[in-house]
């Protein structure tokens, strides 16, 4: 079985996000220490992306 978190890289890359692909156990690491809101996680990983 595929784990939740397996399954969101999954998606980011057939999605072909792939620098979301790389930033997000940074970003989830922020979000469960309470550092970042998952908001600002995901706003922060949405701009990211674009650049």
């Amino acid at each position: 079985m595929t784990s939740n978190f397996q399954a969101v890289l999954n998606n980011l890359d057939e999605l072909g996000l792939s620098k979301m692909n790389a930033y997000l156990p940074e970003y989830i690491d922020q979000i469960n220490s309470q550092q970042l809101s998952f908001t600002e996680a995901l706003l922060d990983l949405t701009e990211r992306e674009l650049t």
